[in-house]
């Protein structure tokens, strides 16, 4: 046999030298050991009717938060769901239930912020859920500082605020009682121990009896749009302060409410003055 052929049996007959680390063909992983991230549960939610109608919803082990979010976008309303609510998971099966029975089954405590305008329905302006022992929600209105107006008195550092608030109160109920004799501008303000508010006006800007009302009061007062600033005049005697927008009459002058849907207490956050929002649906 020639030699050509025997050098290439003696090569394929040696045996092969391992190849190279560099070049040692690669190895298929192991697949991750740790578990797999749950998908979020589907649910089904119909709204009918607005925030006063009804839904129906069908759940399990859906976290609020979910919900809440599909809820927002059905009723268009701000609804804040507190951290321990927004992460609890519920079962729900509702059908043709009341919107605010949903709230309920979906915390504990919820509060509705109501703007109260003159000859309106409340328009509901927020949601908020809240769970046992949480901190509530924040001011429905921020304050921002009052306005001043051209012969605002300054107060006198000289006399303590006890004989302040004596000497004013007693000047106060003198002015309330008395009618004016001459032709200037009058604007007396009274907010009782209970909320209760009296005033007296002539000749006075709408914005500057809001004012006096929020300072007295100890609420925020909030500017929106633009307000008439024709002088009027206004006599009103024990007024609750969540009714002032129906005393005055004006539909630029508002009221923010909070209401707790369980007990139905509530609370003023605020004066609005200016420019009405869209109407919508609420309670009465």
């Amino acid at each position: 046999m020639p030699a050509p052929v025997f050098a290439l049996m003696a090569l394929l007959a040696a045996p092969q030298s391992p190849l190279p680390s560099s070049v040692q063909a690669p190895v298929t992983p192991h697949a991750a050991s740790s578990p797999v991230p749950l998908k979020p549960q589907p649910f089904t939610l119909g709204v009918k009717g607005g925030i006063l109608g009804t839904v129906s919803v069908q759940a399990k082990q859906v976290e609020t938060k979910a919900i809440v979010e599909r809820l927002k976008a059905e009723l268009k309303i701000p609804i804040e769901a507190s951290p321990v609510v927004a992460q609890h998971k519920v079962d729900l099966a509702l059908k043709d239930a009341a919107t605010t029975t949903l709230f309920f089954a979906l915390a504990p405590v919820v509060f509705a912020d109501l703007e109260l305008s003159p000859g309106d329905e409340p328009r509901w302006t927020a949601i908020h859920l809240i769970g046992y022992n949480e901190k509530g929600p924040p001011p429905a209105i921020k304050q921002t500082g009052f306005l001043l107006f051209a012969g605002t008195p300054v107060e006198d550092s000289s006399i303590s605020p006890e004989e302040a608030e004596a000497q004013a109160s007693a000047e106060v109920a003198k002015a309330l009682g008395t009618e004016p004799k001459d032709d200037k501008p009058v604007l007396v303000v009274v907010v009782g121990p209970d909320g209760q508010v009296s005033l007296k006006s002539r000749k006075q800007p709408l914005i500057a009896i809001l004012n006096e009302v929020a300072i007295k009061s100890k609420v925020p007062i909030e500017l929106r749009g633009s307000v008439d600033m024709t002088p009027i005049d206004i006599d009103i005697r024990d007024v609750p302060l969540r009714d002032l927008g129906v005393a005055i009459g004006r539909p630029e002058v508002r009221l923010m409410v909070r209401r707790n849907l369980a007990t139905g207490e509530e609370s003023v956050q605020g004066i609005l003055a200016g420019d009405a929002q869209p109407k919508n649906s609420g309670l009465k």
